[in-house]
């Protein structure tokens, strides 16, 4: 059985990398976000309450002492920054998560549209209820479609759907996609916390209440997926230590290959360094919000006739009400249909 009883620890002393500061003679920073003084005392700085960021007192070359952002420092110090950009760019919005791999160099344009509110959101997701018995009952949209049938708490409603509690208002509740049966999953034993749980090649995790998961998901002011977490770990790098240990000392990042967060099946992951992290989410980036996102779109019926032609992957999901994730998927064929309707590329439809 792989363990992982606790990350942090085992990353200082596995995969934590210490690097002087360019700035501040005598400093050291750590690929995990940690600065470690001319003394050898580590920092036990917490993040201000206003900003979220933080904050370390240091001293540059000319021994005037001064507070310095500490991401601001960790980039400096480990990410290149070719194009000279001027603003460091938390990438799960986490601004207390000074760690190279939450780190990007960015434009101020490109760091204001990643900003993630502190509330979060789920997407809808259907939701399957069973009885006592786990006899099914019905399958229902979304959460809020059952709070208009049921006078539940919401929090409540959600706890049972993630597992945390075993029924509400008399049923269990499960996450429709989480019960479902995937052709050729592998699983494995893997400890985690002191924790006994499975990892699936899928990206799904079987809890130690006998539940599969894919994790929690956070949604930005776009629309747009942060990574996939569980025990407030990302599920990307569970799933890679369970199945491909790291063997690479350079190789501290888990790369998505197709750029999406969500995806964290084990054919979709990779070992990377971090310069090999940072270029593919740029080259990524840039195929994704800008070139596929402005691609024409054909709607059609389930029996393949022509209903409309949208602009863009936005524009269809507006308008029928649903993720372009979605939609996405459609013209990717990795899903036949979308809000009852097939969708397709309008460069890639056949007229005939």
């Amino acid at each position: 059985m792989t363990e992982l009883t606790n990350i942090f620890t085992e990353l200082s002393l596995e995969d934590e990398i210490w690097k002087e500061c360019l700035k501040y003679p005598g400093y050291f920073v750590s690929s995990e976000g940690r600065l470690r003084t001319p003394s050898s005392h580590i920092s036990r700085a917490t993040p201000e309450k206003k900003s979220g960021y933080i904050q370390v007192s240091v001293k540059d070359f000319t021994g005037k002492r001064s507070m310095q952002s500490l991401h601001r420092i960790v980039a400096e110090t480990f990410i290149p920054n070719p194009e000279n950009k001027p603003e460091v760019d938390h990438i799960n919005g986490i601004r207390s998560n000074a760690k190279v791999s939450n780190l990007r160099w960015a434009t101020r344009i490109e760091n204001a549209s990643n900003k993630i509110f502190p509330n979060y959101v789920p997407k809808n997701r259907p939701i399957d209820q069973y009885d006592l018995d786990d006899n099914f009952i019905k399958t229902w949209k979304s959460v809020k479609d059952i709070l208009e049938f049921y006078k539940y708490n919401i929090k409540t409603l959600r706890q049972a759907c993630q597992g945390k509690i075993d029924t509400c208002g008399g049923y269990k509740w499960y996450y429709h996609d989480e019960k479902l049966v995937i052709i050729d999953e592998k699983w494995i034993d893997f400890k985690i916390k002191n924790k006994n749980i499975q990892v699936s090649s899928a990206g799904r995790i079987l809890t130690v209440g006998g539940r599969k998961t894919y994790g929690s998901c956070r949604t930005n002011n776009q629309g747009k997926d942060s990574y996939m977490d569980y025990m407030s770990l990302n599920v990307h790098r569970i799933v890679m230590l369970a199945f491909h240990p790291r063997e690479d000392a350079n190789k501290l990042c888990v790369d998505h290959i197709d750029a999406n967060k969500k995806n964290n099946a084990l054919s979709n992951l990779r070992w990377a360094t971090y310069s090999e992290n940072s270029q593919h989410a740029h080259n990524m980036g840039a195929y994704t919000n800008r070139n596929l996102a402005t691609k024409a779109v054909i709607q059609l019926s389930k029996e393949g006739k022509f209903i409309k032609k949208f602009e863009s992957i936005s524009d269809a999901s507006r308008e029928v009400n649903t993720g372009k994730s979605h939609i996405s998927k459609c013209c990717k064929g990795r899903r036949n249909t979308c809000a009852g309707f097939k969708w397709v590329f309008e460069s890639e439809y056949n007229k005939e």
